[in-house]
Protein backbone atom coordinates (compact mmCIF):
# COMPACT_ATOMS: atom_id res chain seq x y z
CA UNK A 1 0.00 0.00 0.00
CA UNK A 2 1.48 3.26 -1.03
CA UNK A 3 2.07 6.26 1.67
CA UNK A 4 1.47 9.68 1.46
CA UNK A 5 4.96 10.45 0.22
CA UNK A 6 5.43 8.31 -2.40
CA UNK A 7 4.74 9.42 -6.30
CA UNK A 8 3.04 7.84 -9.05
CA UNK A 9 6.01 5.75 -10.22
CA UNK A 10 6.50 4.36 -6.65
CA UNK A 11 2.90 2.97 -6.29
CA UNK A 12 2.51 1.52 -9.86
CA UNK A 13 5.82 -0.59 -8.81
CA UNK A 14 4.48 -2.07 -5.73
CA UNK A 15 1.32 -2.98 -7.64
CA UNK A 16 3.40 -4.51 -10.19
CA UNK A 17 5.57 -6.29 -7.73
CA UNK A 18 1.98 -7.43 -5.73
CA UNK A 19 0.49 -8.72 -8.95
CA UNK A 20 3.23 -9.18 -11.64
CA UNK A 21 6.33 -9.94 -9.71
CA UNK A 22 7.76 -11.81 -12.74
CA UNK A 23 7.70 -8.63 -14.98
CA UNK A 24 11.13 -6.67 -14.53
CA UNK A 25 10.63 -2.96 -13.20
CA UNK A 26 13.01 -1.55 -15.14
CA UNK A 27 12.15 -2.58 -18.53
CA UNK A 28 8.51 -1.52 -17.08
CA UNK A 29 9.72 2.13 -15.86
CA UNK A 30 11.20 3.01 -18.79
CA UNK A 31 8.23 1.87 -20.68
CA UNK A 32 6.36 3.95 -18.53
CA UNK A 33 8.62 7.04 -18.94
CA UNK A 34 8.46 7.05 -22.75
CA UNK A 35 4.79 7.21 -22.59
CA UNK A 36 3.90 9.47 -19.94
CA UNK A 37 6.71 11.70 -21.74
CA UNK A 38 4.58 11.50 -25.33
CA UNK A 39 5.10 9.54 -28.06
CA UNK A 40 9.09 8.40 -27.80
CA UNK A 41 10.20 5.15 -28.75
CA UNK A 42 12.55 2.87 -26.67
CA UNK A 43 15.91 1.32 -27.38
CA UNK A 44 16.58 -1.23 -25.25
CA UNK A 45 19.97 -2.82 -24.80
CA UNK A 46 21.22 -6.23 -23.66
CA UNK A 47 23.64 -9.28 -23.88
CA UNK A 48 23.00 -11.01 -27.53
CA UNK A 49 22.04 -14.12 -26.13
CA UNK A 50 19.37 -12.29 -24.40
CA UNK A 51 17.67 -10.03 -27.46
CA UNK A 52 15.02 -12.95 -27.63
CA UNK A 53 13.92 -12.92 -24.15
CA UNK A 54 13.93 -9.10 -23.58
CA UNK A 55 12.32 -8.52 -26.78
CA UNK A 56 9.20 -11.26 -25.44
CA UNK A 57 9.50 -9.20 -22.23
CA UNK A 58 8.92 -6.00 -23.83
CA UNK A 59 6.28 -7.40 -25.92
CA UNK A 60 4.44 -9.22 -22.71
CA UNK A 61 4.69 -5.67 -20.62
CA UNK A 62 2.96 -3.10 -23.48
CA UNK A 63 0.25 -6.44 -24.60
CA UNK A 64 -0.50 -6.98 -20.93
CA UNK A 65 0.37 -4.28 -18.64
CA UNK A 66 -0.37 -0.99 -20.77
CA UNK A 67 -3.09 -2.42 -22.69
CA UNK A 68 -1.33 -2.05 -26.28
CA UNK A 69 -1.88 -4.14 -29.17
CA UNK A 70 1.60 -4.81 -29.88
CA UNK A 71 3.53 -6.28 -32.73
CA UNK A 72 6.73 -8.54 -32.52
CA UNK A 73 8.72 -8.69 -35.25
CA UNK A 74 12.27 -10.12 -36.05
CA UNK A 75 13.91 -8.32 -38.69
CA UNK A 76 16.58 -10.39 -41.12
CA UNK A 77 19.76 -9.09 -43.00
CA UNK A 78 18.08 -9.26 -46.32
CA UNK A 79 14.78 -8.03 -45.62
CA UNK A 80 12.79 -6.07 -48.13
CA UNK A 81 11.20 -2.78 -47.01
CA UNK A 82 7.85 -3.20 -48.61
CA UNK A 83 7.59 -6.52 -46.50
CA UNK A 84 8.38 -5.16 -43.79
CA UNK A 85 6.14 -1.72 -44.02
CA UNK A 86 3.07 -4.59 -44.89
CA UNK A 87 4.24 -6.75 -41.78
CA UNK A 88 3.92 -3.17 -39.36
CA UNK A 89 0.01 -3.65 -40.13
CA UNK A 90 -2.74 -5.99 -38.31
CA UNK A 91 -6.24 -7.13 -38.89
CA UNK A 92 -8.08 -4.91 -36.34
CA UNK A 93 -9.52 -7.26 -33.60
CA UNK A 94 -13.04 -7.74 -32.89
CA UNK A 95 -12.65 -5.83 -29.76
CA UNK A 96 -10.34 -3.30 -28.89
CA UNK A 97 -7.38 -3.55 -26.63
CA UNK A 98 -7.93 -0.05 -25.39
CA UNK A 99 -9.89 2.84 -25.60
CA UNK A 100 -10.02 4.45 -28.99
CA UNK A 101 -10.80 7.28 -27.79
CA UNK A 102 -12.61 6.74 -25.13
CA UNK A 103 -14.32 3.54 -24.51
CA UNK A 104 -12.77 0.45 -23.41
CA UNK A 105 -13.69 -3.41 -22.79
CA UNK A 106 -11.57 -5.95 -21.67
CA UNK A 107 -12.10 -9.70 -21.74
CA UNK A 108 -11.24 -12.63 -19.55
CA UNK A 109 -10.48 -16.03 -20.01
CA UNK A 110 -12.45 -16.80 -16.33
CA UNK A 111 -15.87 -16.03 -16.34
CA UNK A 112 -15.75 -15.72 -12.61
CA UNK A 113 -13.27 -13.64 -11.17
CA UNK A 114 -14.13 -9.67 -11.54
CA UNK A 115 -11.31 -7.55 -12.86
CA UNK A 116 -10.65 -4.59 -10.13
CA UNK A 117 -10.17 -0.83 -11.21
CA UNK A 118 -6.81 -0.10 -12.82
CA UNK A 119 -4.88 3.36 -11.84
CA UNK A 120 -6.42 6.87 -12.35
CA UNK A 121 -9.17 5.84 -14.30
CA UNK A 122 -12.24 3.36 -13.93
CA UNK A 123 -11.16 2.09 -17.60
CA UNK A 124 -12.53 -1.16 -17.57
CA UNK A 125 -16.35 -2.00 -18.60
CA UNK A 126 -18.07 -4.62 -16.23
CA UNK A 127 -21.27 -6.95 -17.11
CA UNK A 128 -22.82 -7.86 -13.94
CA UNK A 129 -19.65 -7.72 -12.26
CA UNK A 130 -18.10 -11.11 -14.60
CA UNK A 131 -16.54 -10.58 -17.54
CA UNK A 132 -17.84 -12.65 -21.15
CA UNK A 133 -15.51 -15.74 -21.93
CA UNK A 134 -13.98 -15.89 -24.86
CA UNK A 135 -11.27 -18.25 -27.08
CA UNK A 136 -8.20 -19.39 -25.44
CA UNK A 137 -4.88 -17.40 -26.94
CA UNK A 138 -2.49 -19.89 -28.81
CA UNK A 139 -1.18 -22.68 -26.41
CA UNK A 140 2.57 -21.17 -26.98
CA UNK A 141 1.34 -18.68 -24.43
CA UNK A 142 1.90 -15.41 -25.58
CA UNK A 143 -1.10 -12.79 -26.56
CA UNK A 144 -1.61 -12.67 -30.04
CA UNK A 145 -1.81 -9.61 -31.90
CA UNK A 146 -5.17 -10.29 -33.78
CA UNK A 147 -6.65 -10.87 -30.30
CA UNK A 148 -8.18 -8.48 -27.50
CA UNK A 149 -8.44 -10.95 -24.47
CA UNK A 150 -6.21 -10.95 -21.93
CA UNK A 151 -3.96 -14.10 -21.69
CA UNK A 152 -4.40 -16.92 -19.22
CA UNK A 153 -1.17 -18.48 -18.30
CA UNK A 154 -1.03 -22.06 -17.45
CA UNK A 155 0.74 -23.95 -15.26
CA UNK A 156 4.66 -25.28 -16.24
CA UNK A 157 7.54 -26.91 -14.53
CA UNK A 158 10.10 -24.74 -16.68
CA UNK A 159 12.60 -22.52 -16.63
CA UNK A 160 12.72 -19.49 -14.67
CA UNK A 161 13.72 -16.07 -16.20
CA UNK A 162 15.45 -14.07 -13.46
CA UNK A 163 17.01 -10.81 -13.53
CA UNK A 164 20.01 -9.17 -11.33
CA UNK A 165 16.99 -7.36 -9.63
CA UNK A 166 15.28 -10.50 -8.56
CA UNK A 167 11.98 -8.62 -8.88
CA UNK A 168 11.69 -10.36 -12.26
CA UNK A 169 11.45 -14.16 -11.07
CA UNK A 170 9.64 -16.25 -13.66
CA UNK A 171 6.73 -15.62 -16.54
CA UNK A 172 5.18 -18.49 -17.94
CA UNK A 173 4.45 -16.42 -21.00
CA UNK A 174 8.50 -16.29 -21.35
CA UNK A 175 8.50 -20.05 -20.90
CA UNK A 176 6.14 -21.02 -22.97
CA UNK A 177 7.22 -18.82 -25.76
CA UNK A 178 10.88 -20.73 -25.07
CA UNK A 179 9.88 -24.25 -24.96
CA UNK A 180 7.12 -24.37 -26.77
CA UNK A 181 7.23 -23.62 -30.31
CA UNK A 182 4.20 -21.42 -32.02
CA UNK A 183 1.46 -23.90 -33.85
CA UNK A 184 -0.04 -23.13 -36.82
CA UNK A 185 1.28 -22.12 -40.37
CA UNK A 186 1.85 -18.78 -39.80
CA UNK A 187 4.97 -16.91 -41.13
CA UNK A 188 7.39 -15.40 -39.56
CA UNK A 189 9.74 -12.30 -40.47
CA UNK A 190 13.54 -12.85 -40.76
CA UNK A 191 15.40 -16.21 -41.01
CA UNK A 192 14.93 -18.96 -39.11
CA UNK A 193 17.23 -19.93 -36.44
CA UNK A 194 17.88 -21.60 -32.94
CA UNK A 195 15.99 -18.12 -31.18
CA UNK A 196 12.31 -18.65 -33.16
CA UNK A 197 10.78 -20.46 -30.49
CA UNK A 198 11.40 -16.92 -28.57
CA UNK A 199 9.37 -15.29 -30.79
CA UNK A 200 5.43 -15.33 -31.25
CA UNK A 201 3.68 -15.28 -34.70
CA UNK A 202 2.07 -12.24 -34.40
CA UNK A 203 1.93 -11.23 -37.91
CA UNK A 204 1.46 -12.51 -41.61
CA UNK A 205 3.47 -11.62 -44.22
CA UNK A 206 1.41 -10.78 -47.40
CA UNK A 207 3.33 -12.61 -49.82
CA UNK A 208 2.32 -10.89 -52.69
CA UNK A 209 -1.34 -9.95 -51.58
CA UNK A 210 -2.97 -6.48 -52.93
CA UNK A 211 -3.65 -3.61 -51.14
CA UNK A 212 -7.05 -4.43 -51.34
CA UNK A 213 -6.60 -7.21 -49.10
CA UNK A 214 -3.87 -5.69 -46.80
CA UNK A 215 -5.52 -5.10 -43.27
CA UNK A 216 -6.47 -1.20 -42.53
CA UNK A 217 -4.86 -1.36 -39.17
CA UNK A 218 -2.08 -0.05 -37.12
CA UNK A 219 -0.83 -1.79 -33.65
CA UNK A 220 -0.52 0.90 -30.62
CA UNK A 221 3.11 -0.29 -30.88
CA UNK A 222 5.84 -2.43 -32.44
CA UNK A 223 9.09 -4.31 -30.78
CA UNK A 224 11.93 -5.05 -33.23
CA UNK A 225 15.31 -6.97 -32.80
CA UNK A 226 17.49 -7.60 -36.07
CA UNK A 227 16.76 -3.72 -36.93
CA UNK A 228 20.68 -3.26 -35.96
CA UNK A 229 22.11 -5.63 -38.60
CA UNK A 230 19.47 -5.27 -41.54
CA UNK A 231 19.81 -3.33 -44.92
CA UNK A 232 20.28 0.36 -44.98
CA UNK A 233 17.25 0.58 -47.36
CA UNK A 234 15.16 -0.83 -44.24
CA UNK A 235 16.71 2.17 -41.95
CA UNK A 236 15.30 4.44 -44.83
CA UNK A 237 12.15 2.98 -44.31
CA UNK A 238 11.93 2.77 -40.65
CA UNK A 239 13.16 6.42 -40.37
CA UNK A 240 10.71 7.56 -42.70
CA UNK A 241 7.56 6.08 -40.66
CA UNK A 242 8.59 7.77 -37.86
CA UNK A 243 9.23 11.10 -39.02
CA UNK A 244 5.90 11.22 -41.01
CA UNK A 245 3.97 8.77 -38.47
CA UNK A 246 2.90 7.32 -41.26
CA UNK A 247 2.57 3.94 -43.47
CA UNK A 248 3.20 4.61 -47.24
CA UNK A 249 2.76 1.41 -49.49
CA UNK A 250 2.68 1.30 -53.25
CA UNK A 251 1.55 -1.00 -55.60
CA UNK A 252 1.81 -0.66 -59.33
CA UNK A 253 -0.36 2.46 -59.43
CA UNK A 254 -1.89 2.04 -56.08
CA UNK A 255 -1.35 3.81 -52.92
CA UNK A 256 -2.35 3.52 -49.46
CA UNK A 257 -1.30 5.63 -46.66
CA UNK A 258 -2.10 4.33 -42.98
CA UNK A 259 -1.62 6.94 -40.03
CA UNK A 260 0.34 5.82 -36.94
CA UNK A 261 -2.02 5.75 -33.45
CA UNK A 262 -0.97 9.31 -31.94
CA UNK A 263 0.39 7.56 -29.14
CA UNK A 264 2.37 4.57 -30.84
CA UNK A 265 5.62 3.80 -29.61
CA UNK A 266 8.29 1.70 -31.09
CA UNK A 267 10.62 -0.87 -29.09
CA UNK A 268 14.11 -2.08 -30.36
CA UNK A 269 16.10 -4.43 -28.69
CA UNK A 270 19.78 -5.31 -29.73
CA UNK A 271 23.01 -6.29 -28.00
CA UNK A 272 25.06 -4.29 -25.90
CA UNK A 273 28.51 -2.58 -26.17
CA UNK A 274 28.98 -0.65 -23.64
CA UNK A 275 31.56 1.57 -25.51
CA UNK A 276 29.84 2.36 -28.57
CA UNK A 277 26.68 3.65 -29.64
CA UNK A 278 24.33 0.49 -31.26
CA UNK A 279 24.95 0.14 -34.86
CA UNK A 280 21.86 2.51 -36.27
CA UNK A 281 22.55 5.49 -38.56
CA UNK A 282 22.02 8.43 -36.95
CA UNK A 283 18.82 9.80 -39.09
CA UNK A 284 17.46 6.66 -37.39
CA UNK A 285 18.61 6.91 -34.21
CA UNK A 286 17.77 10.28 -33.24
CA UNK A 287 14.08 9.06 -33.24
CA UNK A 288 15.05 6.17 -29.98
CA UNK A 289 14.54 8.93 -27.44
CA UNK A 290 15.28 6.89 -24.45
CA UNK A 291 17.44 3.85 -23.71
CA UNK A 292 17.64 1.34 -20.88
CA UNK A 293 20.12 -1.74 -20.37
CA UNK A 294 18.94 -4.68 -19.20
CA UNK A 295 21.62 -7.58 -18.37
CA UNK A 296 19.20 -10.87 -17.42
CA UNK A 297 20.94 -13.96 -15.48
CA UNK A 298 21.00 -17.42 -17.15
CA UNK A 299 17.68 -19.78 -17.28
CA UNK A 300 17.58 -21.76 -13.82
CA UNK A 301 14.73 -24.09 -12.82
CA UNK A 302 12.05 -22.75 -11.31
CA UNK A 303 10.47 -25.09 -8.06
CA UNK A 304 7.90 -22.65 -7.17
CA UNK A 305 6.98 -20.69 -10.57
CA UNK A 306 4.68 -17.49 -10.42
CA UNK A 307 1.74 -18.06 -12.37
CA UNK A 308 -0.41 -15.00 -13.07
CA UNK A 309 -3.83 -15.72 -13.65
CA UNK A 310 -5.27 -13.40 -15.54
CA UNK A 311 -3.40 -10.26 -17.26
CA UNK A 312 -4.92 -6.84 -17.67
CA UNK A 313 -3.96 -3.49 -18.36
CA UNK A 314 -2.49 -1.75 -14.71
CA UNK A 315 -2.27 1.49 -16.80
CA UNK A 316 -4.59 2.02 -19.78
CA UNK A 317 -4.29 4.93 -21.87
CA UNK A 318 -6.56 7.45 -20.40
CA UNK A 319 -4.31 7.37 -17.46
CA UNK A 320 -1.07 7.59 -19.36
CA UNK A 321 -3.00 10.46 -21.23
CA UNK A 322 -3.63 11.85 -17.95
CA UNK A 323 -0.42 11.68 -16.78
CA UNK A 324 1.19 13.45 -20.05
CA UNK A 325 -1.18 15.95 -19.54
CA UNK A 326 0.06 16.62 -16.16
CA UNK A 327 3.39 16.70 -17.92
CA UNK A 328 2.82 19.25 -20.28
CA UNK A 329 1.07 21.68 -18.46
CA UNK A 330 1.58 21.57 -14.79
CA UNK A 331 5.91 20.53 -14.67
CA UNK A 332 7.73 23.72 -15.22
CA UNK A 333 11.81 24.04 -15.76
CA UNK A 334 13.08 27.13 -14.37
CA UNK A 335 15.76 29.49 -16.07
CA UNK A 336 18.33 28.16 -13.50
CA UNK A 337 17.64 24.20 -14.11
CA UNK A 338 17.74 24.99 -18.04
CA UNK A 339 21.38 26.38 -17.80
CA UNK A 340 22.16 23.40 -15.64
CA UNK A 341 20.85 21.01 -18.80
CA UNK A 342 22.50 23.23 -21.01
CA UNK A 343 25.76 22.90 -19.36
CA UNK A 344 25.78 19.10 -18.65
CA UNK A 345 25.31 18.31 -22.86
CA UNK A 346 27.88 20.87 -23.22
CA UNK A 347 30.24 18.60 -20.90
CA UNK A 348 29.53 15.17 -22.97
CA UNK A 349 29.33 16.81 -26.22
CA UNK A 350 32.89 18.64 -25.63
CA UNK A 351 34.18 15.96 -23.33
CA UNK A 352 37.69 15.06 -25.19
CA UNK A 353 36.73 10.73 -24.97
CA UNK A 354 33.15 11.39 -26.44
CA UNK A 355 31.67 11.77 -29.50
CA UNK A 356 28.90 13.51 -29.08
CA UNK A 357 27.84 14.90 -32.47
CA UNK A 358 24.33 13.29 -31.98
CA UNK A 359 23.54 15.73 -28.97
CA UNK A 360 22.14 18.52 -30.58
CA UNK A 361 18.41 19.80 -30.93
CA UNK A 362 16.41 16.79 -31.04
CA UNK A 363 18.29 14.93 -27.78
CA UNK A 364 17.52 18.48 -25.93
CA UNK A 365 13.95 18.29 -26.76
CA UNK A 366 13.69 14.55 -25.61
CA UNK A 367 15.50 15.43 -22.26
CA UNK A 368 13.13 18.36 -21.56
CA UNK A 369 10.03 16.18 -21.88
CA UNK A 370 11.77 13.12 -20.06
CA UNK A 371 12.40 15.37 -17.25
CA UNK A 372 8.73 16.72 -17.40
CA UNK A 373 7.57 13.32 -16.93
CA UNK A 374 10.23 12.30 -13.87
CA UNK A 375 8.67 15.18 -12.26
CA UNK A 376 5.87 13.89 -12.35
CA UNK A 377 6.02 10.28 -11.92
CA UNK A 378 8.20 11.33 -8.77
CA UNK A 379 5.98 14.10 -7.34
CA UNK A 380 5.58 13.39 -4.04
CA UNK A 381 2.05 12.80 -3.13
CA UNK A 382 1.85 14.94 0.64
CA UNK A 383 0.15 17.68 2.46
CA UNK A 384 -2.49 19.11 0.46
CA UNK A 385 -2.02 17.03 -2.36
CA UNK A 386 -3.68 14.30 -0.49
CA UNK A 387 -6.79 16.35 0.21
CA UNK A 388 -7.06 16.02 -3.26
CA UNK A 389 -8.22 13.10 -3.97
CA UNK A 390 -11.61 11.86 -6.00
CA UNK A 391 -12.80 8.58 -7.61
CA UNK A 392 -11.11 9.27 -11.00
CA UNK A 393 -7.92 7.68 -9.71
CA UNK A 394 -8.26 4.72 -8.13
CA UNK A 395 -6.06 1.58 -7.73
CA UNK A 396 -6.00 -2.16 -7.91
CA UNK A 397 -5.88 -4.32 -4.76
CA UNK A 398 -5.02 -0.80 -2.39
CA UNK A 399 -7.21 1.31 -0.58
CA UNK A 400 -4.61 4.42 -0.93
CA UNK A 401 -5.75 6.64 -3.72
CA UNK A 402 -3.87 8.94 -5.88
CA UNK A 403 -4.79 12.55 -6.58
CA UNK A 404 -6.58 13.84 -9.36
CA UNK A 405 -6.24 15.93 -12.44
CA UNK A 406 -9.29 18.08 -10.44
CA UNK A 407 -6.73 19.80 -7.97
CA UNK A 408 -3.16 18.75 -8.30
CA UNK A 409 -0.61 22.20 -8.29
CA UNK A 410 -0.57 24.33 -11.33
CA UNK A 411 3.15 24.04 -10.70
CA UNK A 412 5.19 21.23 -10.11
CA UNK A 413 9.25 22.48 -10.23
CA UNK A 414 11.52 20.24 -12.10
CA UNK A 415 15.00 19.97 -9.94
CA UNK A 416 18.38 18.16 -10.82
CA UNK A 417 17.11 15.06 -9.43
CA UNK A 418 14.44 14.72 -12.79
CA UNK A 419 17.66 15.32 -14.49
CA UNK A 420 19.84 12.61 -12.71
CA UNK A 421 17.17 9.93 -13.37
CA UNK A 422 16.88 10.66 -16.88
CA UNK A 423 19.88 12.04 -18.17
CA UNK A 424 21.90 8.79 -19.14
CA UNK A 425 18.57 7.14 -20.64
CA UNK A 426 18.53 10.06 -22.95
CA UNK A 427 22.52 10.19 -23.64
CA UNK A 428 23.91 6.55 -23.30
CA UNK A 429 22.64 5.51 -26.60
CA UNK A 430 23.82 9.11 -28.38
CA UNK A 431 27.22 8.63 -27.51
CA UNK A 432 30.23 6.76 -28.14
CA UNK A 433 33.60 6.55 -26.33
CA UNK A 434 36.87 7.89 -28.27
CA UNK A 435 39.24 5.35 -26.56
CA UNK A 436 40.84 1.72 -26.89
CA UNK A 437 39.45 -0.63 -24.20
CA UNK A 438 42.46 -0.33 -21.73
CA UNK A 439 43.14 3.47 -22.49
CA UNK A 440 44.04 5.71 -18.80
CA UNK A 441 40.21 5.84 -18.27
CA UNK A 442 38.66 2.37 -18.86
CA UNK A 443 38.74 1.40 -15.23
CA UNK A 444 37.60 4.24 -13.96
CA UNK A 445 34.40 3.85 -16.23
CA UNK A 446 33.92 0.23 -15.69
CA UNK A 447 34.07 1.05 -11.72
CA UNK A 448 32.01 4.23 -11.38
CA UNK A 449 28.64 2.12 -12.02
CA UNK A 450 28.18 2.05 -9.04
CA UNK A 451 30.12 5.12 -7.30
CA UNK A 452 28.86 5.63 -3.65
CA UNK A 453 28.91 9.61 -4.58
CA UNK A 454 26.15 8.80 -7.04
CA UNK A 455 23.95 7.56 -4.98
CA UNK A 456 22.95 10.93 -3.86
CA UNK A 457 22.11 11.79 -7.06
CA UNK A 458 19.00 10.00 -7.28
CA UNK A 459 16.00 8.48 -5.10
CA UNK A 460 18.05 5.55 -3.19
CA UNK A 461 14.79 3.07 -3.78
CA UNK A 462 14.80 3.85 -7.48
CA UNK A 463 18.58 4.16 -7.78
CA UNK A 464 19.29 1.08 -10.62
CA UNK A 465 15.78 1.07 -12.24
CA UNK A 466 16.46 3.82 -14.88
CA UNK A 467 20.25 5.03 -14.26
CA UNK A 468 21.95 1.50 -14.79
CA UNK A 469 23.84 2.27 -17.70
CA UNK A 470 26.35 4.36 -19.73
CA UNK A 471 28.96 4.76 -16.98
CA UNK A 472 30.84 7.32 -19.03
CA UNK A 473 27.78 9.84 -18.67
CA UNK A 474 27.54 9.10 -15.06
CA UNK A 475 31.12 10.51 -14.72
CA UNK A 476 30.50 13.34 -16.27
CA UNK A 477 26.92 13.82 -14.36
CA UNK A 478 28.99 13.61 -11.75
CA UNK A 479 31.28 16.05 -12.36
CA UNK A 480 29.07 18.63 -12.55
CA UNK A 481 26.74 17.38 -9.57
CA UNK A 482 28.83 17.11 -7.06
Amino acid sequence: MATASNGYLSHYLEILKQQRPDVDPRLFSAILMCLVAGNHNLLVRTEEADVPRVAAAATDVLQSLFGRQTRQLQLSKQEEPTTFLKCLLTRPPATPLHPRPSSFHRTSISSQTPLPSSPLSDGLTRNSGSFTATAPYPSYGIPHALHSEPLERQPSATSELKYHNNILSSSPALRAATLLPPTGSSPRLGRQSSEAAYFPTTHSPFNGTSLDDAPKSVPDAVVLTGLDSTTLAIHVAVSQVLQHQSILLSNDDDNATWQLPADFMMVHVCSLNSLEAPELPPFLLKYFAFNITIIPEPLVPSPTPFFALHSYAIIPNKDIALLHHIATTSSHISPHLDTYINNLLLAVRHHPQLQGSMLGAQCSNDLESFVHASSVLFVSLQSGMQEEINSEITVPSSNTPLPSTADLPSHISCTEKDVGRVFAGILAHRVAVQMPADGPLHSELTGAVDSPDLEDLHDTKFTGILTNQAPVIKIVLKAWML
